[in-house]
């Protein structure tokens, strides 16, 4: 891995002495280190009754102390510093970071618990956003400054990109839900921020409530309906009945969190092939929509500009992308020129 990961991992490298058991898919397992014992069922914890003694001498302490010096590549990634970490200062800003958000209009992009409690408050964040329109485009004598109705009313300086991106997610209707689900049983995080048994679809109701606050602001082309379950896009582009389009390259990296919401393999997939570290799943009857996963793939890591460091497999996927952009530039040029 990168000089940085390298760097992180090494102060993990050690075997402290402590043992999982059990089920970490369905979070219910048991960490044991020493004579130090906590079992874990989804969001509830117990233990065996150890003293301070036991957690002196588990070895969870010496754990925790390497856990405290890869966090500092974060903060140090140069090594120059010994130790740069202000714990205190951490939790401090912490605490502010949360009293601030808590403090916004505008909603936070988090929960669907969380979005459906925006929804309650759209109305007024509205009301309130069209009221600071209306001072930030009206002349002193009273007249209006936006006349023209193709004229966008939100200030570029009131653009953020979390309101940008905000603004996106509502007119695509994008669903990347997959992020919202932390702690249960899929990666690092614990406690689950999720009730056991929640699904995919209590999780997309509610989804996108907070996108009336974008049209308050007076962003252009925020859709009047909400459309959680994005509708629309599988009208008018087809949805997964991929065997009517053409020419369309789909890539997929393994590495990738978003990679969940792409367009893998599929039953209805016509041909499969593996070229070294890449799978190519062709999706359209006539082969030209093709999905690929590319093995130690990150985000977009195929649109990145070369480097000695990258995998063969993303060298692969961008040498298909090149052969499909060639042909359909040649099928182009072989119909204009009839």
């Amino acid at each position: 891995p990168p000089w940085a990961m390298q760097v992180m991992c090494a102060p993990l490298g050690a075997d402290f002495g402590v043992s999982l058991s059990g089920s970490p898919s369905t979070v219910q397992f048991t960490v044991a280190a020493g004579n130090v014992h906590v079992d874990v069922d989804w969001d509830k914890t117990s233990n065996n009754q150890y003293c301070q003694a036991d957690v002196t001498s588990s070895g969870a302490l010496e754990l925790l102390q390497a856990v405290a010096q890869s966090i500092q590549v974060w903060y140090n990634v140069s090594a120059d510093l010994p130790s740069c970490i202000d714990w205190q200062g951490l939790a401090q800003a912490k605490k502010a970071s949360k009293n601030l958000l808590s403090s916004q209009a505008v909603p936070v992009h988090s929960l669907s618990k969380a979005a459906r409690q925006a929804a309650r408050r759209a109305p007024q964040v509205a009301e309130s956003a069209k009221a600071d329109l209306v001072r930030q485009s009206t002349n002193a004598d009273g007249s209006d400054r936006t006349s023209d109705s193709n004229i966008c009313t939100l200030p570029a300086s009131s653009l953020d990109s979390g309101t940008a991106w905000n603004a996106l997610v509502c007119s695509e209707s994008i669903n990347l839900v997959n992020w919202w689900a932390q702690g249960v049983g899929n990666d690092l995080y614990w406690p689950p921020n999720q009730a056991k048994g929640y699904t995919f679809e209590s999780l997309v109701p509610g989804s996108l409530a907070f996108c009336p606050y974008l049209k308050g602001l007076g962003l252009y082309g925020v859709p009047e309906k909400g459309d959680d379950w994005a509708f629309w896009l599988d009208t008018v582009y087809g949805g997964t009945r991929l065997q009517y389009a053409s020419n369309i390259v789909y890539s997929n990296g393994n590495l990738d969190p978003w990679s969940p919401a792409g367009v893998s393999a599929s039953a209805d997939s016509k041909k499969s092939s593996a070229g070294g570290a890449v799978q190519t799943k062709a999706l359209s009857d006539d082969g030209s929509v093709v999905s690929v996963t590319i093995d130690m793939g990150g985000h977009h890591l195929d649109l990145f500009w070369p480097t000695e460091q990258d995998p063969e497999s993303v060298r692969s996927e961008r040498e298909l992308e090149k052969t499909h952009i060639r042909k359909w530039i040649e099928q182009v040029a072989q119909r204009n020129a009839h």
